[in-house]
């Protein structure tokens, strides 16, 4: 495994369409499994840097909770306003039942 990679979570621990707060390296990330794949984003809202954890994922998408903008979970793409900037996303890895996130 590529020493750039950080063991987050296990695989058992993910709840389908609904977002895991996990931190690797000093980073906030969101780790979340929908229909099967494992994603993960900077757990930050471009709009006003709250937090978007916690949250169930609708049709691909998680919302803010604080002023409504929502996040494509696959590409991190602001879906709509007030957030117009991008989430960042991580490559994962899953192995041996465990979730691991690209971070360096």
């Amino acid at each position: 495994m590529d020493s750039s990679f950080v063991k987050v979570c296990d695989l058992s621990d993910l709840e389908e369409n609904r977002t895991a707060e996990v931190e690797a390296n000093g980073s906030r990330i969101l780790v979340v499994r929908v229909d099967g794949s494992v994603f993960a984003l900077e757990n930050i809202c471009t709009h006003d840097g709250g937090s978007l954890g916690g949250r169930e994922v609708v049709q691909g998408e998680i919302e803010c909770p604080r002023h409504g903008a929502k996040f494509n979970v696959k590409s991190g793409e602001a879906t709509q306003l007030p957030a117009v900037a991008d989430i960042r996303t991580y490559e994962v890895k899953v192995e041996n039942g465990s979730v691991y996130v690209g971070v360096g």
